[in-house]
């Protein structure tokens, strides 16, 4: 788990919140790839796809242990 979460939630609630994460990029990965018209993807889906790999992004350097 990346110290930038410790910092940012506070040692007791980072570990489930890097889960949270994690998942939420997982998630994106999974469904992004099982749409079958990547430009017409339902807006709620598009929101969390979206949320996932801007995580993926944002957190990309800590993800490699």
């Amino acid at each position: 788990m990346p110290v930038i979460i410790v910092n940012q939630v506070g040692e007791g609630k980072a570990h489930e919140s890097w889960l949270q994460m994690i998942r939420k990029m997982i998630y994106a990965f999974d469904e992004y790839q099982s749409v079958p018209d990547k430009f017409n993807i339902e807006p709620e889906k598009d929101v969390r796809i979206k949320e996932g790999m801007q995580l993926f992004i944002d957190y990309f350097k800590y993800l490699w242990i």
